[in-house]
């Protein structure tokens, strides 16, 4: 998980649920759910977007690894309230 959302979204639950939904699908390269206070894709779609901190800078692929990423990330979303007021910056 990307805890840049947490601390970015600090006490703001819906905030943080929206760009943890928006997460695993920026990674695959849809960022229909991404906001463009994180994504430089939406804010810029003329640019050409790479992941630079993902391998080889592409979009993730495969619909297993989707499935079992969204999986992962299930009680994290399940749970944003708890997660919320995490974001210090120590």
């Amino acid at each position: 998980m990307h805890f840049l959302c947490i601390v970015k979204n600090s006490g703001d639950v819906q905030g943080l649920k929206e760009n943890l939904e928006a997460k695993i699908p920026h990674n695959f390269g849809d960022h229909n759910l991404s906001k463009p206070k994180f994504c430089v894709k939406v804010r810029n779609p003329d640019l050409k977007y790479i992941h630079r901190s993902l391998p080889f800078k592409h979009s993730l692929s495969g619909n297993k690894l989707r499935s079992r990423l969204d999986e992962i990330m299930a009680p994290i979303k399940a749970n944003v309230g708890q997660l919320v007021d995490l974001g210090s910056s120590q």
